[in-house]
């Protein structure tokens, strides 16, 4: 018969220390199995914002190309962010068990290095967005300045023009309405740039013109200036070798009032046009008046100017005399009545005796108001 064993509290205890250590060994390999799960979600999530990171380094091309780069990482890390909350509940199953310490990074880690992504990704979406606007306004004043050129290079060009005309005194002068004309219509062109510079002056971008749309009307209105003064030069040549007597100022008065009342373009006036212009003077003309005006001034339907100065100095020079010469004769006679006694004591026998020949003799003398208005009339 063998020998029974016996369970002594020695090999007992040896026995419960064997699976104790298995146990903890067991649990141990557990733990160290949640921490590193957890480790490998958390570290994906790092390694992805790692990548954003360094993707936002090497973005390039245009300011536009840039742009949409950046919101593409942008989206990214906002797939990043909301990858986070799978993290809580292993953290908090290892916090349960007092092994969140093992872990590399902890869920707020992480959120601070989304925040910190966030802000650069921020960080260069303005800068992006500032060189998108510095580019817009670039390109806005470029057209604006391009546009500007375009009219100064016209506008020179006038300038040039103007002083290489030549020929004859009424040459010259046609080719300068012309020109005046061309300077006219080439000035309304300013008025292209006029929005393009309120635009930019809202956004405060005019400080950076030079070329603004008065400057360069300023141009244009100092060419048409040129060009007066070039016409009433010829004006006063062309009525001085006519023979015309008048004073600069006058000839200048004269070429105001009738550049005036011409409608249509033409520097001549029509019929009704004169009359509108000797109206204006005070005067009481009918248009057949004027027509006949017209047609003793050397027109057949239009007065040029050179005909409308000898005209005006007619017509106002010889209602002048004759006002003047009815006072004179008004204050010999105390009257439109003249004496033979009176003429004597003013005029020589042969003067009166001349006078005597054209006045009508009336009663109490000779009518000199009467020959007077017939040797002044038109």
């Amino acid at each position: 018969m063998g020998i029974k064993t016996i369970n002594t509290p020695s090999s007992i205890s040896s026995c419960y220390a064997g699976i104790l250590a298995h146990i903890t060994k067991e649990l141990a390999a557990i733990y160290a199995e949640m921490v590193s799960k957890y480790d490998a979600l958390a570290g994906k999530l790092n390694e992805s914002l790692n990548e954003i990171r360094k993707a936002t380094n090497e973005v390039s091309g245009t300011p536009e190309e840039k742009k949409a780069a950046i919101e593409q990482l942008n989206e990214r890390a906002k797939a990043v962010e909301s990858e986070l909350e799978t993290l809580n509940a292993p953290y908090d199953e290892l916090t349960q068990f007092k092994l969140n310490l093992k872990a590399k990074l902890s869920p707020k880690d992480v959120r601070a290095y989304i925040d910190q992504v966030f802000a650069r990704i921020n960080h260069f979406t303005l800068s992006i967005n500032g060189e998108i606007v510095q580019n817009t306004n670039d390109k806005r004043l470029e057209a604006y300045n391009a546009k500007a050129n375009e009219i100064l290079a016209i506008y020179k060009a006038l300038e040039t023009s103007i002083s290489q005309i030549e020929g004859s005194n009424e040459e010259k002068q046609a080719k300068l309405f012309e020109k005046e004309k061309e300077v006219t219509e080439k000035q309304a062109m300013v008025d292209e740039l006029v929005p393009l510079y309120e635009e930019l002056e809202r956004d405060a971008l005019h400080l950076e013109i030079e070329d603004t749309p008065s400057a360069i009307l300023a141009f244009f209105a100092n060419t048409l200036s040129h060009i007066k003064t070039l016409v009433q030069e010829i004006d006063k040549a062309i009525a001085t070798a006519k023979g015309l007597e008048i004073s600069e100022d006058q000839l200048n008065e004269f070429r105001e009032t009738f550049s005036h009342f011409y409608k249509d373009g033409s520097k001549k006036l029509e019929s009704y046009e004169l009359l509108a212009c000797l109206t204006s003077l005070g005067e009481t003309d009918t248009e057949e008046d004027c027509k006949e005006i017209i047609k003793k001034y050397g027109g057949s339907t239009v007065m040029e100017f050179d005909n409308y100065v000898k005209f005006m100095l007619d017509r106002f020079s010889k209602a002048e005399t004759a006002d003047a010469t009815k006072e004179a004769f008004h204050a010999i006679a105390q009257g439109s009545v003249v004496t033979e006694e009176q003429l004597a004591r003013y005029f020589s026998p042969e003067d009166i005796e001349y006078l005597k020949s054209k006045m009508t003799p009336v009663e109490g003398g000779y009518d000199c108001g009467s020959w007077i208005d017939s040797i002044y009339t038109a």
